[in-house]
């Protein structure tokens, strides 16, 4: 398969764009911040409550009957949770998808603020992936390997049958994306943007460094607190700890109970177990680890862009920076700092996010 490298400037054109307008600075590490601060951020207006999660893909409605919401399509006899964000405009239903992959507890209703401002622009896919959420495929086997396998199926089967693309003829690739994954979601999104060169246009990354000691440190604190107390809701408290700022999470303290409770209720115990497992796994091995980011990030070839929250504890500026020092398709110019966010960056500042992925989906 040819693997050729595509030939992008340094920084790409909206960089320099930034640059000139002034609204922008350069950090000595490479990296562009911008120049005003933002604000605590909420949830954008006039976002409706997710819907309850259900503890089974196929007790969702099939994806030809649910409208915009949650549902399900079938994967051999197991079934799979999706949700499409149709674009609204004949221009935009013209483009191609962009697929969304969540992190280790998030569920397609996670991307809801996000994914519905993107669909202005082209179709938007979210998909949980083998193991996470309500997705139902079993988890004995969770090597990439597997996840590309299943991905290539399920968007093939997606796009089909909500119109929004047209599948592959091969249905061992998937079609023409955009992908974009957060903190696990996008390790699984590097693996496929590496596995279908051909058929991934561009890759749109946030919360994804190259591995280090902060990040073992606390990937082995989740799996302790997930064995010590067999239930999932003490490790969507102490994850949701380690992905926000203290601001954040004191200005949202009292739907936060809510909020953990129907990320535990929206995940199987044994299936987050076993992720979490890799993750451990990839961290405690010296080199060759599957799940490591800098064992995938070197087989991407399209354009990508980084963006990080400024205090992401998993994925902070340097590790970012890292991880690109070992990609050689990937620039420091192609890194972005979210101000003031901590590893959901795209949950705690969804404008700030949207303001670099838009910039980056909407490049030639």
């Amino acid at each position: 398969m040819n693997r050729s490298f595509h030939s992008r400037a340094p920084w790409g054109a909206s960089a320099a764009s930034d640059l000139a307008s002034g609204r922008w600075e350069r950090r000595q590490s490479g990296v562009l911040v911008p120049s005003r601060d933002y604000t605590l951020a909420t949830p954008l207006p006039d976002d409706p409550p997710s819907p309850t999660p259900l503890h089974s893909a196929s007790s969702l409605p099939r994806l030809e009957e649910a409208g915009n919401g949650p549902a399900h399509v079938d994967v051999g006899n197991r079934a799979v949770a999706v949700q499409v964000h149709k674009a609204k405009t004949k221009e935009a239903r013209a483009r191609r998808p962009l697929v969304l992959i969540g992190g280790l507890l998030q569920t397609v209703s996670t991307w809801n603020v996000v994914a519905r401002r993107l669909a202005a622009t082209q179709p938007v896919i979210v998909y949980e992936a083998r193991g996470q959420g309500a997705t139902e495929l079993a988890v004995d086997n969770l090597s990439l390997d597997v996840h590309v396998t299943d991905f290539a199926r399920v968007i093939n089967e997606v796009v089909e049958r909500s119109g929004v693309a047209k599948p592959n003829e091969n249905r061992a690739l998937p079609p023409q994306i955009d992908l974009g994954g957060f903190s696990y979601g996008g390790l699984l999104s590097m693996a496929c943007a590496a596995h279908f060169p051909d058929q991934v246009n561009k890759l749109l990354l946030s919360g994804v460094g190259r591995r280090n000691s902060t990040r073992e440190r606390v990937l082995q604190e989740w799996f302790e607190t997930l064995i010590e107390n067999d239930s999932l809701l003490p490790l969507a408290e102490r994850a949701t700890i380690d992905s926000f700022t203290p601001a954040f999470l004191t200005a949202h303290e009292k739907t936060l109970a809510k909020q953990l409770t129907k990320t535990a209720e929206g995940n199987d115990y044994k299936h987050i177990k076993a992720i979490l497992s890799c993750l451990v796994d990839a961290n405690k091995s010296v080199s060759g680890a599957e799940y490591a980011a800098e064992n995938i990030a070197p087989g991407v070839v399209c354009p990508v862009r980084l963006i990080t929250g400024e205090h992401d504890k998993l994925a902070d500026e340097k590790y970012v920076r890292d991880l690109v020092d070992v990609a050689p398709n990937m620039e420091k110019g192609d890194i972005r700092i979210v101000p003031n966010v901590g590893h959901a960056s795209f949950l705690q500042d969804p404008r700030g996010w949207l303001h670099h992925a838009q910039a980056f989906l909407a490049e030639p």
